[in-house]
């Protein structure tokens, strides 16, 4: 997205005419609306956050702090299956990681011990 076909994309005119009409009815020093700042940080999905700082004249670290906070994983429920462990013999080995990169390991041989509560408070 270059500066010369910003103004020909009609989503990015628009957020920029926004732009441009609160900053000519502001009084000094009035912080940008949280409704602008979601346009911009909506903007940043398609183009480059580099760009739409430049069109709309935003400073890069204030709208990547919006970007972040839009953009942030929403936490998902744990979801679990039921394993039948039953039928192992022999050695085996268990292995559980966790989103944030934590790994939990069991190794042995034989029969598994119950292993369900540890594994649920590992992922919760």
């Amino acid at each position: 997205m270059s500066e010369t076909t910003c103004a020909e994309i009609p989503k990015v005119a628009a957020v920029q005419r926004q732009f441009e009409q609160w900053r000519t009815t502001r009084t000094k020093r009035d912080a940008i609306p949280d409704h602008l700042w979601e346009a911009a940080a909506d903007l940043c999905e398609t183009y480059p956050i580099t760009h739409v700082c430049r069109y709309l004249r935003l400073s890069f670290s204030q709208l990547k702090k919006r970007v972040n906070r839009v953009s942030a994983p929403k936490k998902q429920p744990v979801q679990f299956m039921e394993l039948d462990l039953s039928c192992l013999s022999g050695r085996w080995q268990l292995e559980c990681d966790r989103a944030d990169g934590a790994r939990l390991r069991f190794s042995a041989g034989g029969q598994p011990p119950a292993m369900a509560e540890v594994l649920r408070q590992f992922l919760s």
